[in-house]
């Protein structure tokens, strides 16, 4: 996966496949590459391709791997789209993600 140094502290995972919009996370280097240990990045770029979400998906800090989407990974979503309202209402948002 190509992550992009933004500056210091932000690191970009660019839109490529499925994602509808680009990953950032907020992490210094020793960070950066702690996190990618695990799959807290491939969930980040799950969460990129998700119905209704908005400009970006982003990774705090203290973001790790959880069981369908990365902790503290907080995508903006159009809360008016009509297929993640129906998303919801069938608590299927985070299984469809990959």
């Amino acid at each position: 996966m190509e992550i992009k140094k933004k500056s210091e502290y932000i690191w970009e995972i660019p839109k490529t496949g499925k994602m509808k919009v680009p990953a950032f996370v907020y992490a210094s280097k020793n960070l950066i590459e702690k996190i990618q240990q695990d799959k807290t990045l491939e969930q980040a770029q799950n969460v990129a391709c998700l119905p209704g979400i908005q400009k970006a998906s982003y990774t705090m800090p203290d973001a790790h791997q959880g069981l369908l989407d990365s902790l503290s990974t907080s995508p903006q979503m159009d809360s008016q789209s009509e297929e993640l309202q129906h998303l919801i209402w069938k608590k299927e948002l985070f299984r469809l993600a990959v």
